[in-house]
């Protein structure tokens, strides 16, 4: 079964809260995506080019923390880190591979955990959020589609140490498929990491993306605990070993001005995949 980790409010987290709490969005920001929206520009890219909102998951402590157990791979060379980032504590634990963060919105959440790895990459479906990830060196890419195929037609690699998939399996059509394909691109022991606020609800982005989903994720469960452990056995029941399960708070910037953070109730499962037979 599913080990639970408990993490706290550690000073990088209470440090992002504090100085958002302290500096929310005002009406330039308004302003300033009514004026990309003139130039074309929908939310999604106006955002990108404004690099917001900022959003927050889990501190690099934290990260380090629920992915080195799990992982039992080896470690990286100092120098590897060094070219990496010179600013990742030497405390931290490293991981051997490549990772690829599937819906990483503007990367804040992925340069979070990206320096524990050797390589990473990043998925977005808009062009100006693939050219923000790619800014932050984390070779965004930019596509509706996550497959071996579609990464090899653009020149990327076909499997990754680790996949992430963070609050987007509740946004995706055909999400059974969209989970397929995930999987098929993690490497035989590498890891699926999914982030889930919970009770699910499958919607859309924005509203303006369309009506309901089709054929979405379906997650069972009117409280936390019991969503939980539907997604866990979802995973499970697709070859997967749910190693790790945590809570914990998926944060971000208020959308309007004047609004200072929303909080969503995220669960988040390293799940590894198993060899096969």
């Amino acid at each position: 079964s599913a080990r639970p980790i408990v993490l706290t409010f550690d000073e990088e987290t209470r440090n992002w809260v504090e100085y958002y709490l302290r500096h929310p969005r005002g009406p330039i920001h308004s302003l300033a995506l009514t004026v990309l929206g003139l130039f074309g520009y929908d939310q999604r890219d106006g955002e990108a080019i404004l690099d917001e909102p900022a959003v927050h998951l889990l501190s690099q402590k934290q990260w380090a923390t629920i992915l080195e157990n799990p992982h039992q791979g080896p470690s990286f060379q100092d120098s590897a880190r060094a070219e990496m980032s010179t600013n990742l504590p030497l405390d931290l634990p490293t991981f051997a591979g490549r990772v690829l963060d599937v819906g990483a919105g503007s990367g804040h959440i992925t340069a979070a955990f990206a320096p524990l790895f050797e390589e990473a990459h990043s998925v977005e479906i808009s062009p100006k959020l693939a050219w923000r990830l790619s800014e932050k060196n984390l070779n965004g890419l930019c596509s509706t589609k996550i497959t071996a195929q579609v990464l090899e037609d653009n020149n990327r690699p076909t499997s990754f140490r680790m996949v992430f998939a963070l609050n987007l399996l509740d946004r995706v059509d055909e999400g059974d498929k969209f989970l397929s394909n995930l999987i098929d691109i993690v490497e035989e022991n590498g890891h699926l990491v999914v982030a889930l606020p919970l009770p699910f609800c499958a919607k859309r982005w924005k509203k303006e993306d369309g009506d309901q989903l089709e054929g979405p994720l379906h997650v069972e469960g009117t409280s936390w605990e019991e969503a939980a452990s539907n997604v866990a056995g979802l995973l499970q029941d697709r070859g997967l070993e749910v190693q790790t399960v945590t809570r914990a708070p998926y944060l971000c910037q208020g959308t309007w001005p004047g609004e200072t953070l929303l909080a969503l109730d995220a669960a988040l499962f390293v799940a590894r995949k198993k060899n096969a037979k």
